[in-house]
């Protein structure tokens, strides 16, 4: 499965949604990792209620506040879990061609859930 996982990440147009994903595993943050640096054609996503308390003061979330930071192809976003299943539609109904449209779509969407 790690095999699969690692190579669906260097995919081009590929977008990985994290919904409640705490960032301790190390084996799984490695890929995502060099994912965000590697593939020019990857973006991340994160939901996560508590998201802004984690990226000041969770240890595990530093990498990523850096990477985002950076100019890093990811969006961290501050929802309930309940909420972001509602959103999904809308962006459902109004794709665009490329991920990074996509992802672009999705974050206008979620944010106006917010």
């Amino acid at each position: 499965m790690m095999a699969r996982f690692q190579i669906a990440l260097r995919e081009r147009d590929t977008c990985l949604l994290l919904l409640g994903f705490g960032f301790n595993d190390h084996h799984l943050n490695q890929p995502i990792y060099h994912a965000l640096a590697t593939n020019s054609n990857f973006k991340l996503f994160i939901v996560d209620s508590c998201s802004e308390s984690k990226l000041a003061n969770n240890k595990p979330w530093e990498t990523l506040w850096r990477l985002q930071q950076s100019g890093a192809p990811l969006d961290v976003i501050q929802m309930d879990f309940r909420s972001f299943p509602s959103t999904l539609p809308n962006y459902s109904a109004a794709r665009a061609s490329d991920t990074q449209g996509k992802a672009a779509q999705l974050l206008r969407v979620l944010s106006e859930k917010s």
